[in-house]
């Protein structure tokens, strides 16, 4: 497309590529260079709209690996602003920035923040065609959000975003089960553990760290140990809570 002179579906679909390998599990390290080079081209061309759609992803992919030092010196303040105002202005940029920006709060496990990005991301509500290629991820991770704010709230409504979620998740597993079995077990263990079934949870949460270690997702792998050593431990079962999150911890270190 860059070669015929298509500047806008070349960006286009880098954007789709790097966000998609973000999702897909793809080693950190090389997340970064891709956003890298992504960025430095969007910005390059003038393309805000679509640097406005990357630039917490990429801030998400840095703080993974460990560090604060989120600034991306590739860019003017100039540039910056303009992307974060087109996440106020722009609808669909907003709704894919609270979907980032709740992301990291899950995954750091804070839930006050975690809780208040989901209201205003779910009060978006949007269907569009730009956003068919990460459907999966606003559903994954919008349904493990709810329910684990409906564990501290018991507020039905956030047990009813989880179960959308979950049957989603579950038609996708039907046509893909390679992409998408171990993210349906990961939420119909939440859901068990939101009604208080043990041996339920227990057997799917052994599902989806299997699973997604089979499938090599290793991003997901981490995650599902780290939900299953949660669960286990507020079941009072210790030592499977910690072999569980020593699981995360190296799957984390690996990607």
């Amino acid at each position: 497309a860059m070669a015929a002179g298509d500047t806008y579906a070349a960006l286009l679909n880098i954007g789709f590529y790097v966000t998609v390998s973000f999702w897909a599990g793809t080693k950190l390290s090389v997340c970064k260079e891709q956003y890298a080079r992504a960025h430095k081209s969007m910005e390059k061309h003038g393309h805000l709209t679509l640097l406005a759609h990357i630039i917490q992803q990429e801030k998400n992919a840095v703080l993974l690996m460990g560090t604060n030092n989120v600034t991306n010196e590739r860019s003017s303040a100039m540039e910056i602003q303009a992307a974060q105002n087109l996440q106020k202005a722009n609808p669909h940029v907003a709704y894919t920035f609270y979907l980032q920006k709740m992301y990291i709060s899950f995954m750091l496990r804070e839930y006050e923040e975690t809780k208040a990005l989901a209201e205003k991301y779910f009060d978006f509500n949007l269907l569009s065609w730009t956003f068919l290629y990460i459907h999966t991820a606003h559903s994954f991770y919008g349904g493990l959000v709810s329910f684990w704010v409906y564990r501290q709230s018991n507020d039905p409504n956030w047990a009813s975003r989880g179960r959308k979620a979950k049957i989603a998740m579950k038609k996708w597993a039907e046509s893909s089960g390679h992409n998408f079995q171990h993210k349906a077990y990961l939420l119909e263990a939440e859901e068990a553990f939101c009604n208080n079934d043990i041996e339920s949870a227990k057997s799917l949460y052994e599902k989806a760290v299997s699973t997604a270690r089979e499938h090599r997702f290793i991003n997901e792998e981490a995650l599902a140990c780290e939900l299953a050593g949660n669960f286990f431990l507020e079941v009072e079962m210790k030592d499977t809570a910690m072999e569980y999150f020593m699981q995360a911890h190296q799957r984390y270190h690996d990607w």
